[in-house]
């Protein structure tokens, strides 16, 4: 369903709207769905907005998601299911009290003629360069602009922080600048590589506390649900400027991801 807040149509033709959806863990998620139609394709791009419960992200259910906003596609720009591109958007909008940078997740979800079946390991995030390509150099607004024309304003606390106020840098430190934004796209790169690890661990233990439940072991089930909390809670506190908090990540969380999978270490 889509939520209860205005579906604008922009003169250059793409759709934005407030999307909510049946969260596969139970309950109602919700976000921010712009759809870009170009020629004989559409690019969407979905966000992950603070108002949106942590456990319910849009990383662990981009099925779930796109399945509901095919509906919009569908109502306003005559849209195949196949012939959609999906990103995952992440940035401070995305959480109270967040400083992230912007990231922007490729996720090559795959129509199986009812439903979009999604593969977390297939997901690969995509450079500034990469998402300017699809969008044809269109530019995003910001999320919490997006909100308000929709009705659906953000707190104080959950808009980007600087994102319409910050001063240009004078030119006596332009080196820092570019310090800074090397940093950023490296803390950007791994905090994305982390999200990543942790969607993939939640997926996993969702999975093997359905199975358990629907095998009545109710013990090794409630183990599974609090593995999966666990995890849901590290993504949501998660910032990139911790770097030593997503390296452990990488190194712990990353090893237990191998073993899951089976996969040996390289």
């Amino acid at each position: 369903m889509i939520d209860n807040f205005s579906v604008v149509r922009d003169a250059d033709g793409h759709v934005d709207a407030v999307v909510g959806w049946p969260h596969r863990r139970g309950g109602q998620g919700h976000c921010l769905v712009r759809l870009y139609p170009f020629d004989g394709r559409i690019v969407a791009v979905v966000s992950e907005i603070s108002s949106n419960d942590d456990r319910l992200g849009i990383a662990d259910d981009m099925g779930g998601v796109a399945g509901e906003a095919l509906d919009l596609a569908r109502a306003h720009l005559d849209a195949e299911p196949q012939g959609i591109t999906w990103i995952a958007h992440h940035g401070a909008f995305s959480y109270y009290d967040a400083f992230d940078p912007d990231t922007f997740t490729l996720v090559p979800l795959v129509w199986d003629g009812r439903r979009y079946q999604d593969n977390l390991q297939a997901h690969r995030l995509l450079t500034e360069q990469e998402v300017r390509d699809l969008l044809d150099g269109r530019t995003l607004e910001p999320v919490p602009t997006v909100l308000t024309n929709l009705g659906r304003p953000q707190r104080p606390d959950g808009e980007r922080k600087g994102e319409h106020s910050a001063a240009p840098l004078p030119t006596t430190r332009k080196e820092h600048a570019v310090e800074r934004d090397t940093i950023s796209q490296v803390q950007a790169v791994g905090f994305e590589a982390a999200i990543d690890v942790l969607a993939q661990l939640i997926g996993i233990a969702g999975t093997k506390a359905d199975e358990a439940e629907s095998q009545q072991n109710a013990a090794v089930a409630r183990q599974w649900t609090s593995r999966r909390d666990e995890w849901a809670e590290r993504r949501r506190i998660l910032r990139p400027r911790d770097t030593e908090q997503v390296q452990e990540i990488l190194d712990r969380d990353g090893a237990t991801l191998r073993e899951l999978l089976g996969i040996q270490p390289a």
